[in-house]
Parts: C-alpha cells; structure tokens; sequence
C-alpha cells in the first residue's frame, strides 16, 4: 500500500478545485454566495485568491511575502520551504541560484 503524505492530498484538493467557484456570471446584486476556504474549509464571505495557485482561502490561512508582499496561502508558502515566501518568488530564488552557479 502506498504511503500518502498530508501535502500530497492538499495539493491534489487543490488541483481538483481551484477552478470549481466561477462567479464571472454573477453581479453584485445577485443572491449571497459564500466562499469555501480550501485549507480550512470555513465559510467566507469575499473571494480571496492565491497569487500563486489561484487557491480561495480566508484571511487567517494566509501570510504576507516577505520578498513581493502579496498574502498567499499557507499551503504555497509551506511548500515555498522558506518561511514567508510564496512559491513565484521561491521559484525565482531557485532560478537565479541555479543561473549563477
């Protein structure tokens, strides 16, 4: 039997249904539609988007950037491996470490 990580089921919940709230359609006056917050699955009210994964999550299950100061999700910057960073400028990170050696 295989082994599954906890991340690993973040991430594919997150794969799955990152796209599966599109209110492109709806106006403002339409009927109240609550958000789901996809890392802690409470209720909220206004849609808050990860820069990095497009994931919807509420204002407790994120934090600031420290390089670009945008607020991701805790799921990108646990994956990020470096504290407060989100996985664009982690990537960005790795990218200019790998050009400069």
């Amino acid at each position: 039997m295989k082994y599954r990580s906890r991340t690993h089921d973040l991430i594919m919940e997150m794969c799955r249904n990152s796209s599966e709230f599109d209110d492109s359609l709806m106006r403002a006056d339409e009927a109240l539609f609550i958000w789901r917050c996809r890392v802690c699955g409470g209720s909220i009210k206004s849609k808050r988007v990860c820069p990095s994964c497009s994931m919807v999550h509420c204002s407790s299950c994120s934090e600031g950037c420290i390089v670009c100061f945008q607020r991701v999700c805790l799921l990108c910057s646990f994956l990020s491996k470096d504290g407060y960073c989100c996985l664009d400028c982690y990537n960005s990170k790795i990218d200019y470490i790998k050009k400069r050696d």
